[in-house]
């Protein structure tokens, strides 16, 4: 991991502001947008482009990001050791504790999709239960989750984990580097932890 200059930062990780429910949020990060709802936009708007308009389908509970263990993947490893390992840390640390959605700034309106809901609409398979997502959730393509955001002491940059599912043999899980350039923040890099 980089070290240096990372060893003097402190972190500050996001606070929780609850969203209510299906509330609205602006489609692009404004000003106004609270930082961990700017940053996730920034994953959105980057990463999945389809997703960026539309409705978030997000799994109801945080996300877990668990530091892997040593050794694995000699290339895998030394991208992962590119990320600030106090931003991993603070990461690891922040994500512990599993909240409820409501808590995590999201960039605009979404449904929180609780594990009853999920077993629900796939309890007749993987092909029936993807027409029935699609069915219940017209044009929402895929369904994430979320850890909590992280920032450096400046906030000029910031870690998040995320999953993402999208098909029978479609998802993915990462982690992200987001990072502010003036008033925009951009994805700086991407590590795929698994894939679908």
């Amino acid at each position: 991991m980089r070290l240096g200059l990372a060893m003097y930062f402190a972190v500050v990780v996001a606070s929780v502001t609850p969203i209510a429910s299906g509330g609205t949020q602006p489609a692009s990060p404004s000003a106004t947008m609270h930082p961990a709802a700017r940053v996730i936009a920034a994953l959105l708007g980057s990463v999945h482009r389809d997703a960026a308009d539309s409705m978030l389908v997000v799994r109801d509970s945080t996300l877990r990001f668990t530091l892997p263990a040593r050794p694995t993947m000699s290339r895998w490893r030394a991208s992962y050791d590119s990320f600030p390992e106090r931003l991993v840390r603070a990461l690891a640390r922040e994500s512990e504790r599993v909240r409820s959605i409501h808590e995590v700034p999201l960039p605009r309106r979404f449904h929180p999709l609780s594990t009853a809901e999920q077993r629900a609409i796939f309890a007749g398979g993987v092909d029936r239960g993807w027409r029935e997502f699609e069915r219940r959730f017209p044009g929402v393509r895929a369904f994430y989750q979320f850890s909590p955001v992280v920032f450096n002491a400046d906030s000029s940059e910031a870690l998040i984990y995320y999953h993402y599912h999208c098909g029978g043999l479609c998802g993915g899980g990462s982690l992200v580097l987001v990072r502010r350039e003036g008033a925009t923040w951009r994805v700086r890099q991407i590590l795929q932890f698994w894939i679908s």
